[in-house]
């Protein structure tokens, strides 16, 4: 059922006007800053409803005002913000739950030098050739990139007149609408739009690439230790408590192949090869994909055996519910599961770890235990480079032990 005072939005949905918290937060003062402020509306899709057919709305909020510590720039922000967030809603159909906008009817079939800016990056994010969790984190670029150039009135920008200074623009305001905003993001989204600027550039949309010219920020990333064996034991029974049988085995298999989650969701039954304990993944990094074989471990087999018993030859190893099946599913159930059963407070155990460490979690006890040279193969790496720089978290500490035993005597 429709609300009062209900927004209209393109493709039959709708939006509760947006509200700020705290309520005074335009007449409040500097007492006001005391508060967290955040931007908060519902958002209704008429095709998300439950088994019953009732409307499931969204809670969408939205920050980055909190940064700024006067009353007069955190409420010029926030009505920023505001602006912005309705711009995308009502003129380019942003549905917040697919993170999808309305397919634009006004889009060339050819892109030219005359295309917006914001469409024309749009258009290369369906078009440019990445993996599919490569294509969702552009994707996610272009989302801000475009609230951004709404919110400083760049709409009528031609990509053709696009210059160093607009994307520079861009992306610093990203720091007033993303809440989240730091060196780190602003190269990742530099990253992301020189590749989006290369196919334009194939597709005689521009004749430069301005995001090429900007300078890398200087980011320094915390160490990281992995995942130790007994936090691993603590995650493996509050699992098991929770019954979440399917999940714990895609752990310990995660854990013990070394693979990517976004390869284990491509593995069929076809490719799993339980005689010589052997599976065929695709890897998808650079401008090539390869097919490589790779090691079922002895400690693993079993874990395999159980779940291809039930598989039939076609069948995804992980479908729904991470059971063989016939439909392939977004690694990003996989997060969200982590998310929920394991980080939550509510339902996990609020560990800081990420689903991520695992695989850097076994490659360094892969070669503790054994080799750096059983590591690289076991992750499919070709040289032991990557494996030292980025995976093996205790590298360093052995290098380190190492140099300790060094002997230059001065005399």
């Amino acid at each position: 059922m429709k609300r009062k005072n209900q927004i209209r939005l393109p493709n039959g949905c709708w939006c509760s006007p947006l509200t700020v918290h705290p309520k005074n937060w335009e007449k409040g003062g500097e007492k006001s800053l005391k508060e967290k402020w955040y931007i908060s509306y519902r958002f209704y899709d008429p095709k998300r409803v439950d088994k019953q057919g009732n409307l499931i709305p969204k809670q969408v909020i939205l920050k980055g005002m909190n940064e700024l510590f006067t009353h007069r720039e955190r409420t010029k922000a926030t009505k920023m913000i505001i602006e912005s967030e309705l711009t995308i809603l009502v003129e380019q159909g942003f549905n917040p739950i697919t993170q999808e906008f309305k397919p634009d009817t006004e889009y060339e079939a050819i892109l030219s030098p005359s295309t917006r800016l914001y469409k024309a990056l749009a258009k290369s994010a369906e078009t440019i050739d990445v993996a599919p969790t490569t294509r969702a984190e552009v994707k996610g670029v272009v989302k801000y990139a475009t609230k951004s150039i709404f919110s400083l009135k760049l709409t009528g920008l031609e990509v053709g007149e696009t210059r160093i200074k607009h994307i520079r623009a861009i992306l610093d305001n990203c720091a007033n609408i993303k809440e989240v905003w730091n060196n780190n993001q602003f190269n990742v989204y530099r990253k992301c739009l020189n590749m989006l600027f290369v196919e334009l550039i194939e597709q005689g949309a521009i004749e430069h690439n301005p995001a090429r010219e900007i300078k890398k920020r200087k980011w320094t990333e915390r160490l990281k230790a992995g995942i130790p064996s007994y936090e691993r034991r603590r995650i493996d029974e509050h699992l098991r408590k929770k019954k979440l049988t399917s999940f714990r085995l895609f752990i310990r298999i995660l854990f013990s192949t070394g693979a990517r989650i976004t390869e284990l969701m491509d593995v069929q039954r076809n490719v799993v090869d339980l005689a010589n304990q052997t599976y065929v993944v695709t890897i998808k990094k650079g401008k090539s994909y390869k097919q490589v074989k790779k090691t079922i471990t002895n400690h693993s087999l079993r874990y395999w055996k159980l779940l291809c018993k039930t598989a039939q030859p076609n069948d995804y190893i992980f479908s729904e519910g991470l059971v063989p099946g016939s439909k392939k599913i977004r690694t990003d159930q996989i997060k969200r599961r982590w998310a929920t059963h394991v980080q939550s407070e509510k339902y996990g155990i609020n560990t800081k770890h990420t689903i991520y460490e695992l695989k850097h979690t076994h490659t360094t006890e892969v070669v503790t235990n054994n080799s750096d040279e059983h590591a690289a193969a076991l992750n499919s790496h070709s040289s032991l480079k990557l494996v030292h720089s980025v995976y093996d978290r205790l590298h360093d500490q052995r290098k380190h032990e190492e140099l300790k035993k060094v002997r230059v005597s001065f005399i």
